[in-house]
């Protein structure tokens, strides 16, 4: 597991992510549109045991390279968007400079502009459930700490376990190696 050299028996594989809530936006000419999912980075090639929803595409693809984005099915059609189209993501810290700066100024204006970053929908997940599919943005590990001015970190793992059985021990070997 990371670099602690701990080996969890009845693991099939980890990987690590980051997750947390965005502002996401579709533009254009049907209107704007803005919803605040939960935005998770991961691994692709370390991530396909780990994060089943790169298998899960409903339509699209699962190419997460460059500003690539899959969204939930759910989702998907809230904001009546397509493989292809373009979304943008506005993330708390961009958020917060906003309106920071707004209430600095005396008539509420910025000098400043902050734009959002703009992802291509690449394609749409069914992880067949409905709240995670109304719920969740799945982009590369690698456009994680623009979104959340992070220093290239991961803030956790996830992992597949080769049978739930096993859960509550490797959840204790967890928290005793890491307390």
């Amino acid at each position: 597991l990371g670099g602690s050299g701990m080996v969890i028996r009845h693991r099939i594989s980890a990987a690590p992510l980051v997750e947390g809530t965005s502002l996401l936006e579709r533009p254009g000419g049907r209107g704007s549109k803005v919803l605040t999912p939960w935005v998770r980075g991961v691994v692709p090639a370390a991530s396909r045991d780990a994060t089943p929803l790169l298998a899960k595409i409903a339509y699209g693809t699962n190419d997460l390279r460059g500003n690539g984005v899959l969204l939930g099915l759910e989702l998907a059609r809230e904001l009546d968007v397509n493989p292809g189209d373009r979304v943008n993501i506005l993330p708390p810290g961009i958020a917060q400079l906003m309106y920071s700066q707004a209430r600095r100024q005396d008539d509420g204006n910025t000098d400043e502009k902050f734009l959002p970053t703009e992802f291509v929908v690449r394609g749409v997940f069914d992880a067949g459930y409905f709240a995670f599919n109304a719920a969740y943005v799945v982009t590369s590990l690698a456009n994680a700490p623009d979104l959340y001015s992070l220093d290239d970190a991961a803030v956790s793992y996830t992992h597949l376990l080769a049978h739930q059985t096993v859960l509550v021990p490797v959840c204790r070997l967890l928290l005793d190696k890491n307390t």
